[in-house]
């Protein structure tokens, strides 16, 4: 896969593998609190009627067992007819507390799971120290580097170290926190609906003559979320987001829904700015005369892993993995780890960055730049002939890449062709060469139950004005497998090797898959078409991905995407015993990107200390701490990926909606009394063909076979059909489309490749 760059959005190269649950519509907080669930609807006219105890449903939760759904709960409960919908809303407000939370999209648990509580921030006993109250009514000092931006009032979950001290691990919400909706007027009642409709809609408080002089229903606006004496929690309008630039107002939509970082404080800037290397090869493996080089989306300026590979006399390979040595620069506890640990990834928003490290770090001094020295923190694997691993060797080193390649250049030189441009002596045949190591070490995984699941991403080329006006299918070929796989095989041997040489290691986790999703997903195949087959462990859903292979490319695409949402999400943690589900690893680390991932940099100061480097031996050793730092580097990653779908989506509808009745390719993600929901193969996103607009029959949900049945064709429509559809009306700040059959539906099975 693509790594990050600059300017677009490809995806981290070790990432498509993991196996990350979709969410395209993030959930935040609810806006209810303790005042119990509003039965007025949402915005959208969808009211909700049933009304669940909150208290009730806060006391089941803490008897259920693990993690469960708002249905599960109300199974456990008793509850029948439409409850699942109480006990969601109830689950919601009680989230705004800390007395529900909320560990993955949709599944709960009570305060206390994980070492997790709820707590609200106050100031300590001078202005400058911060203290966490626990529902029990402790209240603990939170150390500086473990407060996550956290200002007094702000409600935030907390583990307490073995000090007895609070590090705080996700914020829950904010004290005065701001969000993008929609003003509503009706019935003498101003309101804002959120974008986040699961928030519910907020009373406005406002003077009503200047509400009517400036405001207008339909207006989007920024308000700040309050909790009235009178209202309960209410908005108080700050301005109308203006809409004439879609560069700026989506960007800034985002970052006020997901409560994004800005830009960097001057002082961090200063800081960063005031770091210089004369690259002194002195105490460092010195690798300069390696033929080593770099390959990179076309687009990339950060460039955060190079690699130099070389033929052993036995047969072998003697592969060097080399990382830009952030830790050299960024100490513990310095202004800039500080803001490191704070933003946690760099977040990726379409043609905007917003980095984890100042520009003069990730661009400059950390960049692995051609015909420049640079400092890597290296991993020496040498492997035999069938590609197993016999000797891992770690270090400090300095390099000087002679080469640096995009994917396409690689591509070519892999496939015989001309890249197009000026090459340095060898490097035509290393390249030749790791292909062929790359390819051999992907079998090798796949013997071993790793699943290699078929996907691709739209990509959105942007005019100067942020409007999408050309869109780029972006998938993973041998070019980007080649450095998926070393960066693979890296991660996984310096997880093995920190396992016996520290307390603790942040590890990157994947846990098996829901047994109940993969009984749902083996009635989907089937449903499709597909010859019953066993979903139960990796060997058979390595079967079921090869016979997939076989059908055409948008349904393949679909029914891979309904097996992802199967698994769970890829997290960090320090517990070793838990391994990574989809790669067949049973240790397996962040490692090679430093330069926009917090866990990353965690790992390589074990390394170093570890390595036993004087500089390092007050690296950050604690399990407790560690983990506290997994779970919020968790909570961050989840926040940032949540953007960066919700920015796509936005992007997708505005390029949809320049093209309101255009026929498009969609294929079936479910069914339901509703309708279909399609994916748009063009645009990867989600819209809803209603039943309405099926004219060509009456059409009946069959929950056995999971599919709409036209009750005078016998036509078939469940998952995996494929549908030329028509875009015949699209919401742009709520990213909802709505299609229409397009000169007729095709038959419900497509032909297959054989």
């Amino acid at each position: 896969m693509a790594k990050r760059s600059s300017r677009r959005n490809p995806n981290p190269r070790d990432r498509r593998q993991e196996s990350q649950r979709p969410n395209p519509r993030s959930s935040g907080p609810g806006p209810q609190g303790k005042r119990g669930p509003r039965q007025s609807g949402r915005g959208g006219g969808q009211g909700i009627s049933v009304s669940v105890d909150e208290q009730a449903v806060a006391e089941a939760l803490a008897e259920a067992p693990g993690l469960v759904t708002a249905s599960q709960l109300a199974e456990l409960m008793g509850l029948t007819g439409d409850a699942p919908k109480g006990v969601s809303r109830a689950l919601i407000s009680l989230k705004e507390t800390g007395k529900a939370l909320e560990l993955r999209p949709g599944k709960w648990a009570s305060p206390g799971t994980g070492g997790e509580f709820p707590v609200v921030v106050e100031t300590g006993a001078t202005a400058e120290e911060l203290c966490a109250r626990f529902d029990d009514q402790r209240l603990l000092p939170i150390p500086k580097p473990h407060r996550m931006g956290a200002r007094p009032g702000d409600t935030a979950l907390a583990v307490v170290g073995d000090d007895g001290l609070a590090l705080l691990t996700r914020l829950v919400s904010r004290g005065g926190r701001r969000l993008v909706g929609t003003l509503n007027f009706q019935y003498g009642r101003v309101t804002v609906v959120p974008d986040r409709r699961r928030e519910g809609s907020l009373p406005v408080l406002r003077d009503e003559g200047e509400v009517l002089d400036r405001y207008r229903a339909g207006d989007r606006v920024v308000a700040m979320v309050v909790d009235d004496e009178h209202h309960g929690f209410a908005a108080v309008l700050e301005r109308i987001l203006d809409a004439s630039d879609p560069e700026v107002a989506d960007f800034e939509q985002v970052c006020l829904v997901h409560d994004l970082p800005g830009d960097f404080a001057p002082a961090v800037l200063a800081a960063a700015e005031a770091l210089e290397a004369d690259f002194d090869p002195a105490q460092r493996r010195d690798c300069r005369n390696d033929l080593v080089f770099t390959i990179d989306p076309d687009t990339a300026k950060d460039f955060d892993d190079a690699i130099c590979l070389e033929r052993l006399e036995n047969g072998g390979w003697r592969l060097a993995v080399h990382i830009a040595d952030v830790s050299h620069f960024v100490r513990p506890n310095s202004l800039i780890d500080a803001e490191a640990q704070f933003r946690g990834t760099s977040c990726y928003l379409v043609n905007r960055v917003i980095p984890m490290l100042p520009e003069h770090l990730s661009n400059g001094l950390c960049s692995l730049v051609p015909l420049e020295d640079r400092y890597v923190l290296s991993a020496f694997i040498d492997l035999d002939r069938r590609g197993q691993v016999r000797k891992v060797d770690l270090a400090e080193a300095i390099i000087n890449s002679r080469q640096r390649l995009d994917y396409g250049q690689a591509l070519a030189i892999i496939e015989g062709r001309d890249p197009g441009i000026e090459l340095a002596e060898g490097i035509a045949e290393s390249v030749q060469q790791s292909h062929e190591l790359a390819q051999l070490l992907r079998r090798n995984r796949e013997a071993k139950g790793a699943l290699n699941l078929y996907g691709q991403e739209a990509a959105f080329t942007l005019d100067v004005e942020g409007n999408p006006i050309e869109v780029v299918q972006e998938t993973s070929d041998v070019a980007h497998q080649l450095i998926e796989e070393f960066m693979l095989l890296a991660n996984r041997e310096v997880a093995a090797w920190l396992s016996d040489r520290v307390p603790a290691v942040v590890y990157r986790v994947h846990g098996e898959p829901d047994e109940s999703r993969l009984a749902f997903f083996q009635e989907l195949v089937t449903g499709y078409g597909l010859p019953p087959m066993a979903v139960t462990d990796r060997p058979s859903l390595q079967r079921v991905l090869k016979r997939l292979e076989k059908e055409p490319p948008a349904s393949r695409l679909v029914l891979n995407f309904l097996l992802l949402r199967c698994f769970q999400k890829a997290q960090y943690s320090t517990d070793e015993s838990l391994g990574h589900y989809a790669l067949a690893f049973s240790h397996y680390c962040h490692f090679t990107s430093p330069i926009r991932r917090y866990p990353d940099l965690i790992d390589h100061r074990l390394v170093k200390f570890a390595l036993g480097l004087d500089a390092y031996r007050d690296s950050e050793t604690r399990p407790d701490y560690l983990e506290a730092l997994a779970k919020r580097s968790s909570f961050l990653e989840r926040r940032a990926q949540d953007a960066e779908r919700e920015l796509h989506a936005i992007k997708a509808a505005r390029y949809l909606h320049t093209r309101l009745g255009d026929e498009f390719q969609g294929v079936v993600l479910s069914a339901s009394g509703a309708g279909l929901h399609v994916h748009l193969v063009e645009v990867g996103m989600e819209a809803l063909l209603p039943l309405r607009e099926m004219g060509d029959d009456f059409y009946v949900f069959s929950r056995e076979r999971l599919a709409l049945i036209g009750r005078s064709t016998g036509r078939v429509l469940g998952v995996g059909t494929e549908l030329q559809v028509q875009v015949v009306a699209v919401d742009i700040p709520r990213s909802d489309v709505t299609l229409a059959p397009a000169g007729g539906l095709r038959p419900a099975r497509p032909k297959r490749r054989d």
